[in-house]
């Protein structure tokens, strides 16, 4: 019987016979060849000396598993020169020896380790008829040999966590074929240096605006011209930014109070029915009544508030940001917003109206009419624009139109706006035209309340629009103008930026930036994140190196 046309691998070899079960196939196998070779002298050999029966797992055939029942051979080695006598043919092109699995069944299992890990590749292997473990397949892919380093002109270097705040790797990646290179144990510089020995060939090196990879940059790669990348330079200016804000918390929650305000009902659809509706008591979730004040005393206000105090006298003492941090067991950022805030920051108060409450008249005559699910109120609704969860919706109409007293009550719930430095910072970093009005009315009263918001605004402004229309050619005008700004927080920025100048100017000319590592550090978390607390470094190579 002809078994090669269906069935490649076992080209070679004579079918004797097929038993048949309801989990199994076996195949019984024999070689057609009637003299092998020699593994140790490589000489030609037909003197049979016996011969045993090897059981081999193979690919699943119509859906049931498949085992290959092979008879083995051992013969005799006449060669005086070679000290084995009797050695057993091998089946290169079956199996490799001492193998319990086919070739294709051995790759098989590896592409799946591959793509899905041990849980869930055996999960799948078992449906496909494959029986296996997540350990076997975690070990077949650590046996994958190492990927071959090739040549590479423009590099991509960011790091990402193997442990979020202890523990932190290196990936590199060619921009230029879009695929990752390799995975470094850490973040450091000499690490890094090691790699860019060996490929002197490289030109281009776009990195974030950390420390080491430039330092590394610059020793190892004099060569290669740095680009920064160009997300991390808005995302320095927005910390920049934030930090000024933090100095006027007081300007904010003044804005956010004269943002207060009720939503006007959304125009209906259609007329609807006339609806009684009752005065509604004053509802239990308000606005506070002193629109100034920010936040109501509570313990937590006050262990806040002591901390504040605690962290201004140590400052006055003559310690610095991180003395200060140890001492008072906080975050460096906690201590700079507090150091740096013109009084203590309150945090806002106070609630949105639901996003149900434009909506409540409606909402109320489809409960008067009877015949109207939730449910199918919630579809209506989405048609005309509300963009709320089913459950708030389901709760908020029980809370208006309740079941026991069969009575519409409607609940205005009055709006605080909450206003931290780090949402207000999109204000002035976001593009003019994708604010709404509201946003464009709070950065106008930001700016009109500070001058030294305004002037930074100005800075911030110039800068955006440098990076996202590439002028490289108003670099150095920008710097003079921000450096002359009088806000330190855009002169602390701009000097960064003097420092970094190379990288920095390369960026607004040349067309590589870091986002295509950032994408593939996100495909390495979600592999990492898939493997249950497996995902060593080692087998994260394996796993991610070759998938490319």
């Amino acid at each position: 019987m002809k078994i090669d046309c269906p069935l490649p691998h076992l080209d070679g070899f004579k079918l004797v016979a097929i038993h048949f079960s309801d989990e199994n196939i076996i195949l019984q196998l024999r070689p057609k060849r009637k003299s092998a070779v020699c593994p140790l002298c490589h000489h030609r050999s037909s003197a049979l000396h016996s011969s045993y029966i090897r059981t081999l797992a193979d690919l699943p055939l119509g859906g049931k598993a498949l085992s290959l029942s092979v008879e083995v051979r051992r013969f005799r080695c006449y060669q005086a020169a070679c000290s084995r006598k009797i050695f057993c043919e091998r089946l290169p092109q079956l199996t490799r020896p001492h193998a319990r699995t086919t070739l294709p069944m051995s790759e098989a299992l590896q592409q799946i380790g591959v793509a899905l890990g041990g849980n869930p590749g055996a999960i799948l292997a078992r449906q496909l008829g494959i029986p296996t473990s997540p350990s076997t397949l975690l070990r077949r892919v650590k046996a994958l040999p190492d990927t071959q380093e090739t040549s590479v002109r423009v590099l991509g270097v960011d790091d990402w966590a193997l442990r979020k705040g202890q523990r932190y790797a290196t990936v590199l990646c060619d921009l230029q074929k879009r695929r990752p290179l390799e995975l470094l144990p850490d973040r450091t510089a000499e690490t890094l240096i090691v790699w860019l020995n060996k490929h002197p060939e490289i030109e281009i090196i776009s990195r974030d605006r950390g420390g080491p990879y430039a330092a590394a940059a610059n020793q190892a790669a004099p060569q290669a011209q740095q680009v920064a990348d160009r997300f991390h330079l808005l995302k320095n200016l927005g910390e920049a930014l934030k930090r000024l804000l933090d100095r006027h918390i007081v300007d904010l929650n003044a804005v956010a109070a004269n943002h207060t305000e009720i939503l006007p009902p959304a125009p209906l659809p259609a007329p609807l029915p006339a609806v009684e509706m009752q005065k509604p008591d004053p509802p239990r979730i308000e606005a506070p009544e002193d629109e100034h004040k920010c936040e109501p005393t509570t313990p937590s206000r006050e262990l806040r508030l002591s901390h504040y105090a605690q962290v201004r006298d140590l400052a006055q003492q003559g310690l610095s940001e991180r003395s200060i941090a140890r001492q008072c067991v906080m975050s460096r950022d906690t201590v700079r917003k507090y150091l740096h805030a013109d009084a203590f920051p309150e945090r806002a108060t106070g609630l949105r109206p639901p996003k149900a409450d434009r909506f409540a008249p409606l909402i109320v005559a489809r409960l008067q009419e009877g015949g109207h699910t939730i449910k199918a109120i919630f579809e209506e609704l989405r048609t005309l624009g509300y963009t709320g969860a089913y459950s708030r919706l389901s709760v908020y109409a029980r809370q208006i139109y309740p079941a026991s007293t069969r009575a519409a009550t409607v609940l205005p719930l009055r709006s605080r706006l909450r206003l931290s430095a780090w949402s207000a910072t999109w204000l002035f970093l976001r593009k003019s035209e994708k604010l709404s009005e509201a946003d464009r009315r709070m950065a106008a009263e930001l700016c009109e309340r500070s001058a030294e918001i305004a002037r930074a605004n100005v800075v911030v402004q110039s800068f955006a629009r440098l990076i996202r229309e590439r002028h490289s050619e108003c670099l150095d005008v920008w710097l003079e103008e921000a450096s002359n700004c009088g806000v330190a927080e855009m002169v602390n920025f701009a000097r960064g930026i003097r420092q970094d100048y190379s990288a920095v100017k390369a960026a607004l000319s040349l067309p590589w930036s870091n986002g295509l590592v950032e994408g593939q550090i996100n495909r390495l978390k979600l592999i990492k994140r898939s493997m249950y607390g497996r995902a060593g470094l080692p087998l994260l190579r394996k796993r991610y190196l070759p998938a490319r």
